[in-house]
């Protein structure tokens, strides 16, 4: 029996200590963590955080860094990040298998891609990580629509096994790819879970604290959920959006909204948050608000419920029937009035009835977070 561990390369843009990239970096982190010790991981990244340019403070640039156990990190430096240097990187350190986070990517997506093609013994994954979802292609859509007919036209999916989070994941990417085989149905992953309850959080009748853990971009509706809380005419209500911008001009049309709003809501901008500071901000919030356009798993959603948080989401993510459960509400995007019906259902809410909901989040989440199955799916999508 051969009990050698395997070697993983796994590409990204970005990692950790970077933390603005959202949720690839948060389902890579909790894979590499639960699957280390069966696995080596080798990662390629940058050697700095989504929308910067300053590079990581104390990390040596180009150069393999132990990061911990069963994990080394390769950080690119924009000069050192060329065709070439990407390509002696990668296959010297000869890995039994290529983990491809994204689609479009030139350096950690295309170009992984096109030199996966020449060894044959190797093992290929592309997580497609929502990139080929409804939502993701109607973002830019003339652009993708001829980058993904050439890859098929090439063949660069030929001999390539696919990652999806969930079964309607897959569906979108045998349509976008033109197969159904070899694609990998694995839930994301999430921390352990540390705690026996969820938190204790004073919850007075008439008075609601909102939470976003999203970007703020046209994919995540900031926007949309700025119009929906300008319905909101009754109760105090406070939203914390926490998230990097997608850009000055979305930045800008938000802020519009935000001083038009009625004088019961008040809304604070923080930007990007560190992963080890959310449970500190969930524990002084009542509900997470994102009426987000889509998630192919939705990371902050399940922290969230974890944290006790139980969640007003739109419909477009994999975590469904909420309100049956007792842990919040899942609301199709055309029907804003049932949002602001459910923004203000738990704006009056007293300490006991959100006491059994939140305590519902916690239970729904620790027991999702302790699925045996879901830890399986991940090894076998590694051959573990």
């Amino acid at each position: 029996m051969n009990n050698k561990k395997k070697k993983v390369l796994l590409f990204i843009d970005w990692f950790l200590p970077g933390n603005k990239a959202g949720g690839p970096v948060t389902s890579n982190v909790n894979m590499v963590e639960q699957l280390r010790s069966e696995s080596d991981f080798f990662i390629l990244t940058r050697n700095t955080d989504y929308c910067e340019e300053k590079a990581y403070e104390s990390i040596p640039p180009n150069q393999w860094t132990q990061f911990k156990e069963g994990v080394s990190i390769f950080y690119f430096s924009n000069e050192f990040l060329t065709i070439s240097n990407l390509r002696k990187v990668a296959l010297e350190v000869k890995c039994d298998h290529w983990y491809i986070n994204g689609i479009y990517s030139k350096y950690f997506s295309i170009l992984p891609l096109f030199l996966s093609r020449f060894n044959k013994d190797m093992r290929t994954t592309v997580s497609a990580r929502g990139m080929l979802s409804p939502h993701a292609l109607a973002v830019k859509p003339l652009k993708k629509k001829i980058l993904l007919g050439v890859f098929k036209t090439m063949g660069f999916y030929r001999n390539v096994g696919f990652h999806a989070t969930n079964e309607t994941e897959a569906v979108e990417i045998a349509r976008q790819v033109g197969r159904n085989k070899g694609i990998q149905v694995a839930p994301n992953l999430s921390k352990s879970v540390v705690s026996e309850k969820p938190k204790e959080t004073n919850k007075i009748t008439g008075v609601l604290k909102l939470i976003s853990l999203a970007r703020i971009s046209p994919e995540k509706n900031t926007l949309g959920a700025l119009e929906i809380l300008s319905g909101c005419l009754n109760h105090s209500i406070q939203i914390d959006f926490y998230g990097q911008p997608y850009d000055l001009n979305y930045q800008n049309e938000c802020e519009e909204i935000v001083r038009s709003l009625p004088k019961n809501i008040r809304v604070i901008f923080h930007g990007s948050i560190s992963p080890d500071l959310i449970p500190v901000v969930l524990q002084k919030t009542h509900f997470l608000f994102l009426p987000t356009r889509g998630e192919n798993f939705g990371h902050s959603i399940l922290e969230s419920l974890l944290s006790g948080c139980p969640a007003i989401i739109s419909d477009q993510t994999p975590w469904k029937d909420l309100e049956e459960k007792g842990i919040g509400w899942d609301i199709p995007l055309s029907e804003p009035e049932k949002f602001i019906q459910a923004i203000e259902t738990a704006a009056a809410m007293d300490q006991e009835t959100y006491n059994k909901m939140s305590q519902a989040a916690f239970e729904f989440a620790r027991d999702f977070t302790s699925n045996p199955e879901v830890l399986e799916a991940n090894r076998r999508l590694f051959g573990i």
